[in-house]
Order: C-alpha cells, then structure tokens, then sequence
C-alpha cells in the first residue's frame, strides 16, 4: 500500500488552506460521502478526469482538504485579521488563508464574509452582533446552530459567547468556535438535516427504536406482500372456476395503468370470461376457457 493511500485511510490530508480538524480529503468524500466509488482505487481515475472544483479550481489530488462553508457559486468566510499593510493598505485574512485588500472599513475581525467565487470579491458580510445565526465549529459543541444571545467579556482571557438553538436549548462556547452565518435567523448556507439540534440521550434513543421499527415494519411488509403474490401464483395454478381451469392469462406490474388497491382485491372486467385479482405487487389475470 502507498503512502499516499495509507494517508486516505487513515484520514490524513496534503497540506490546504484549512485546519485538520476542519476539513475531508476528496478521497472520503467521493467514496465515503457521495458513495461515487467503493474502493480508493476507484476515485484514482474519476478525480483525473478534471471534473471537480473547488473554489472554481479544478482539482486533481485525491487527499485535496475540501473545508467547511464552501457551496456551488459562493462561501462564507470568517475574518480572522484585519489589518494595515505596507504604506498604509488595509486588508483582512480569513480561516481559508485568503488575503482580500481594501475591504469595507465596517467589517471587523470575527465577521463574516460572503465571497464570490469566480470573481473572488466580498459581495456581504455579516457582522458578529447579537441575535445573528451562528454554528460552533470547535470544541464539545461542534456542529450545533443557533442564536448569539449574549458576549460575556474576559480581560487576558477568552471571551465567551451564549447561545440559544432554535429548540431552546442553551449553550456557551469560546469566541473563537463561533462562525456567524445568517442575518438574524435567516442562514445564508444550506443546512443540514437535523438543523444543528444536539439530540439528548432519550431522544438519541427514540430515534434509534424509531428507525429499527421502521426498518421492521418495512421488512414485514415485503415479506407479507410476497406471500401473497406466492399464495395467488398457487391459486392461478391449482384454481378452478367450476368445471373450467383457470389459467395465466398475463402479469403486469402495478405501475399499470390499474390504480393500486388492497391485495387479493376482485376487480371487474369488461370481458365476462375474464377475471383480475389485484395484489400490492402485481396483478393477476384469469382467463376461462
């Protein structure tokens, strides 16, 4: 095994413009993820290929870091400096390690820009005020989203910020763990499934019993189904109509142009001498000879 490929397994990356803590090589990705591959091998010729980009540049390295606030045509980047330069020029750098000169004398540090790829300008930003959406990117809270409510101030200390998420739960993490990402309680990035709500332990519990019942239910389901189809494939072999054998005209699926109903359900024919019974699976039709 390659070196490059012990570094894909074991979750290292090739150095980037994010933190090791922050970010997913293209390899776990494409084959983790996105489940576009099912061995390393296989991202090898599909990452050659020259079709994916970041940060509208194409990218070719399997253990390539993609990090975090990085959608289609734009990103979110946090300011983590501003600053004077030489003769006087101002300038801020962001946790991706961008360098933009001559930003808008209002964003300061801990702010939040809006970034347009392409041309690679700030179109935005968003100021670290209270009651502006965040998301904890660091520390036991990593991963939630909610509400700044209050900035707690710790001189030769780290500040600390309180948080509320949309559930009302209330949490406190340091400054520099909080990425602001939405006006008020309107996120400029899409969000995830579970909305940044840490579940509690009961609730962990319920949704686990939820999805095993489910899982069941599903199960039972198709199996019931089959024995039914079965039970009539025997009833269309061995069933007689009076002194007639009934016989396997044809077998359609559902999608047909029949609506659905309840299985081993009779349906009428416009032909006398024919009959349909229609299962949730399939439907059955006996001709008379």
């Amino acid at each position: 095994m390659c070196l490059s490929e012990m570094c894909a397994l074991n979750f290292l990356f090739n150095p980037g413009p994010h933190k090791e803590r922050e970010c997913l090589p293209l390899v776990v990705i494409l084959r983790n993820r996105l489940k576009y591959a099912l061995t390393y091998r296989e991202v090898v010729p599909i990452v050659m290929q020259r079709l994916i980009q970041i940060d509208w540049k194409v990218r070719t390295d399997k253990c390539y870091p993609a990090g975090f606030m990085e959608e289609a045509k734009y990103k979110l980047c946090k300011v983590r400096e501003a600053n004077f330069g030489n003769k006087g020029v101002p300038y801020i750098s962001t946790n991706d390690g961008r360098t933009i000169r001559y930003p808008d004398p209002l964003i300061k540090r801990n702010d939040t820009v809006k970034i347009d790829i392409e041309t690679r300008k700030v179109v935005k930003f968003i100021k670290f005020d209270v009651g502006n959406l965040c998301m904890v990117t660091g520390g036991r809270n990593r991963g939630r989203i909610g509400t700044i409510q209050h900035r707690e101030k710790h001189k030769g200390s780290f500040d600390i910020i309180h948080v509320v998420d949309s559930v009302g739960y209330q949490f406190a993490t340091r400054m520099a763990n909080v990425f602001t990402i939405g006006q008020g309680t309107k996120p400029w990035v899409t969000l995830l499934r579970g909305k940044g709500i840490k579940l509690s332990i009961v609730e962990e519990a319920r949704n686990t019993a939820r999805i095993t019942f489910l899982a069941l239910a599903l199960f039972y389901r198709n199996y019931i189904s089959l024995s039914i189809n079965l039970a009539l494939i025997g009833l269309v072999i061995s069933g007689r109509q009076g002194e007639d054998h009934a016989q396997v005209g044809r077998l359609v699926c559902s999608s047909s142009a029949l609506e659905p109903t309840e299985a081993g359900h009779l349906l009428h024919s416009p032909d006398e001498n024919q009959k349909i019974i229609h299962s949730s699976e399939a439907i059955f039709i006996f001709r008379s000879d």
